[in-house]
């Protein structure tokens, strides 16, 4: 049987440095002679001396001595009241909050739609279930299988299955769908003469990908932290209105570029997490951005102090 290619390692990519596009910064900077002349750091400045006189006279090492245990004596006398009064001044220690963690939501993103035929496959073995959870086939790390429709039915490499059927996948694997890897599991829907597949992910993980999509992995750290929060928002208003009754929406420019692990990066994830929980909100509602810019540019300019 065919296989896969294997998933990219490790799962989160370290990002890749953006390419001058300024011809003049691919110049050589030409270097400087030896025989120019070094830059010294100066030494640090002296201490300052001491202002006090040594004295070596006997009487005054005496009334030294003397003095210090007096003040040894009333520091000991008022140790008690000093501490008493200490304990009074300390104040009440605050407990600390623990971090926030939102609730596991799992969005439904659409990586096939209405396509001939599906190649699929995963990095560990994996299940074709029916709809109700009964299992149908065990496939094998990374054999690929070509699914396609018939009718009412799936045709999935040499069995047919009913209509509608899960790909799951063993804990911590991935699957493989057309020429990418990605998280979560796959619902495959027969249309008669089209197969819908649908990444069932996890959002914070879909979130990740998204960021690494639409931007590039070393833009500043605010500017991910606030492509998290957009992209989080707009995701949420699409669980809520779906695009489909089979997924709430798509993986292109049509809606938020998600390419599954192949645009994890450490960067993005740090933004994402960085920003958990956190949407764009007005009056209560979140705020679905693409909408609003579009709402914007239809009203024409907008007009100082509104």
């Amino acid at each position: 049987l065919p296989e896969v290619p294997s998933p990219v390692a490790p799962i989160l990519q370290k990002p890749v440095p953006l390419a001058p596009t300024n011809p003049e910064l691919t110049k050589k900077q030409p270097t400087k002679s030896s025989t120019s002349p070094q830059t010294t750091i100066p030494d640090p400045l002296p201490l300052p001396k001491s202002s006090v006189k040594k004295t070596t006279s006997s009487s005054t090492s005496v009334s030294n001595s003397t003095t210090s245990k007096k003040k040894t004596a009333n520091k000991q006398k008022s140790s008690p009241s000093r501490q008493a009064h200490s304990h009074q001044r300390q104040r009440p220690t605050v407990a600390t909050q623990p971090p926030y963690t939102p609730p596991p939501l799992e969005i439904r993103v659409g990586i096939a739609r209405d396509a001939a035929s599906v190649t699929i496959g995963t990095s560990n073995q994996a299940f074709i279930q029916e709809r109700a959870g009964g299992t149908l086939k065990t496939v094998s790390a990374n054999q690929s299988l070509t699914v396609t429709p018939n009718g009412n039915s799936l045709n999935i490499g040499n069995i047919s299955v009913p209509g509608v059927a899960w790909l799951t996948p063993a804990h911590g694997s991935y699957i493989f769908v057309g020429d990418r890897w990605y998280r979560g599991r796959l619902l495959l829907v027969s249309k008669g003469n089209s197969v819908v597949a649908v990444n069932y992910v996890d959002l914070e993980h879909y979130l990740t990908s998204v960021v690494g999509s639409e931007m590039h992995s070393t833009a500043p750290t605010e500017a991910l932290k606030a492509q998290a929060i957009a992209a989080r928002s707009y995701a949420l208003v699409h669980m809520i209105r779906p695009a489909s009754k089979w997924f709430d929406l798509g993986d292109n420019q049509r809606w938020q570029v998600y390419k599954g692990i192949n645009s994890e990066y450490d960067t993005g994830f740090q933004a994402v997490h960085a920003t958990m929980g956190q949407v764009l909100s007005y009056k209560g509602g979140v705020v679905n951005l693409s909408m609003l810019l579009r709402t914007l540019l239809l009203r024409g300019p907008i007009v100082a102090g509104e």
